[in-house]
């Protein structure tokens, strides 16, 4: 496949959403990222499919800046490389429309380095299906569905996770399970989880929980955010699987 490259910066960024937007594809599928120091942001020559550029922080850039209004499908298997040593897709569909097939309605990073997803899908709303799975991936998930709609239920599974702060804070999903999850203490002094509760991590719509076969640590860490909170939770129902 042949692509259009427009370099990175902000005029490349906009450049790239115009063209994007005249396309004639409903739909445009994110490829892969590519590093800042070669083709930037690229559009294939039939418009399906996009790359977004790795800029210095080691952060995918995001969609909003670049002006975008299509709808967006994602892999299943997430672009990640262990080339970098801190990649984050930080704010990278911030406030975009995301779109998947109903046959399919899982995500996976990699476990092998922590990927920062830190407000990834701030804002977004998601087409196609109302479930998503994230499975087997290592992610410090701070507000990665903040304020999101059109998800019902957000399954992880296989996964480590840290800093949970904002998790699905403002969210429609009303549905979390977790499945042979652990807690990976975060090395940021600043993130500690004496002042989280569970409105600090869940939101108010919360109605059901599952802790299917999580480390006790991770079950001890989620259980302890309902202290003093139970009365705000009057129809929760929370399982805890072995």
């Amino acid at each position: 496949m042949d692509w259009i490259e427009f370099g990175t910066g902000t005029k490349a960024a906009t450049k790239f959403g115009k063209a994007a937007n005249k396309s004639e594809a409903d739909v445009l599928l994110l490829d892969e990222f590519v590093d800042s120091s070669t083709s930037g942001y690229s559009l294939s020559t039939d418009g399906t499919k996009f790359r977004l550029p790795v800029n210095n922080l080691q952060t995918v850039c995001s969609v909003e800046n670049t002006g975008l209004n299509k709808r967006i499908t994602l892999p299943y298997s997430m672009p990640v490389t262990t080339g970098f040593s801190e990649l984050s897709y930080r704010n990278t569909f911030k406030n975009c429309t995301i779109e998947f097939d109903k046959l399919r309605k899982e995500l996976w990073f990699t476990r092998q380095v922590m990927i920062d997803v830190t407000s990834m899908f701030d804002s977004v709303t998601f087409m196609g299906v109302d479930e998503l799975n994230i499975d087997t991936s290592a992610l410090k998930v701070n507000s990665m569905f903040y304020n999101v709609k059109g998800l019902r239920k957000l399954t992880f599974e296989e996964c480590d996770l840290t800093d949970l702060r904002k998790l699905t804070v403002g969210s429609d999903i009303q549905e979390l399970e977790f499945k042979k999850c652990k807690f990976i203490l975060d090395n940021d002094y600043l993130v500690t989880y004496d002042d989280i509760s569970a409105l600090t991590v869940f939101g108010s719509k919360i109605e059901k929980l599952i802790l299917r076969n999580c480390s006790r640590d991770f079950v001890e860490l989620v259980m302890r955010l309902f202290e003093d909170e139970w009365d705000l939770y009057p129809r929760l129902e929370i399982e805890i699987l072995d």
